[in-house]
């Protein structure tokens, strides 16, 4: 009887340490997941997401819905463009609005500089008063004097847009900006 409450004894020990080593394996598993899960994005994957933001943002924007009766910010752009009017609102206004709404949640919460300007394809403009009903934005810095002295560049591509209107084409366009370092 003694032996047998010695034998049970050590395979009690053995399971113990069985589950003890499981338990350990299964800890080391989960900071393994853990750390690749919190570990941030390479250079490269974040230059390359850099490298397309603004035409990714631009396209998305184009087709999304201007939250006005069905049409899309494209169509909200070619009434502006053509002097025509939405049931929203004063088209050139509201396409301001929306655009600012969606730089703000994306752009801006990444803290990135940008340009965006909108113009008739013959004549960019420098300021605000040159765009197209005045659609032209700046965040961090990101304007033709500090483009001009070298503390900002536009490294990578800026993403653009064409819309043929009635009224002829327009270009869409956003630039962002970074340190040229």
């Amino acid at each position: 009887m003694i032996k047998r409450a010695q034998s049970f004894g050590k395979r009690a020990q053995l399971e113990m340490i069985g589950i003890a080593i499981v338990v350990v394996l299964v800890i080391i598993g989960f900071l393994f997941v853990l750390k690749a899960i919190s570990k941030p994005p390479s250079s490269t994957q974040a230059g390359f997401v850099r490298a397309h933001i603004g035409q990714d943002v631009l396209n998305t924007m184009s087709i999304a819905d201007a939250g006005c009766f069905g049409i899309d910010m494209t169509e909200v752009l070619k009434a502006c463009a053509e002097g025509s009017t939405i049931d929203c609102a004063e088209p050139c206004v509201y396409f301001d609005e929306k655009v600012k709404e969606v730089l703000e949640a994306t752009l801006e919460e990444q803290k990135l500089a940008y340009r965006f300007r909108v113009y008739r394809i013959e004549d960019p403009p420098k300021t605000a008063g040159e765009a197209l009903g005045g659609i032209f934005m700046e965040y961090g810095g990101c304007n033709e004097t500090s483009l001009n002295r070298g503390t900002l560049i536009i490294k990578e591509k800026p993403g653009m847009i064409v819309v043929p209107t009635n009224a002829g084409d327009i270009k869409v366009m956003l630039e962002v900006c970074s340190n040229p370092y």
